[in-house]
């Protein structure tokens, strides 16, 4: 669980605190997609981005839990290291994948 990876490298009730003051501040990309799969970004402010572990993809209750919301499906698929506050998430096109 992220909450229990943020606590390991830093104190768990400031960590808490501070990811579950800012989840009004993440901002959504639009979607866009191709023949496979939709895509979007997430941006998380830099207050949020500063308590989390580096280098990881996160599992859906991990990002779900620093106050990410989004439709079901959605899979966190890439670091971008040039911008690593920004999140890439995708899913698949069709819903008989989603099975």
């Amino acid at each position: 669980m992220l909450l229990l990876r943020v606590a390991k490298s830093c104190d768990f009730k400031a960590a808490f605190f501070n990811l579950m003051n800012f989840p009004c501040k993440i901002t959504h990309s639009q979607h866009y997609a191709d023949d496979t799969f939709e895509y979007k970004h997430v941006l998380l402010p830099e207050a949020i981005y500063r308590e989390l572990p580096k280098k990881i993809l996160f599992k859906e209750l991990e990002w779900r839990s620093i106050g990410i919301t989004q439709g079901r499906h959605w899979e966190h698929y890439e670091i971008h290291e040039p911008e690593p506050y920004i999140l890439l998430f995708r899913r698949p096109l069709k819903k008989t994948e989603y099975l």
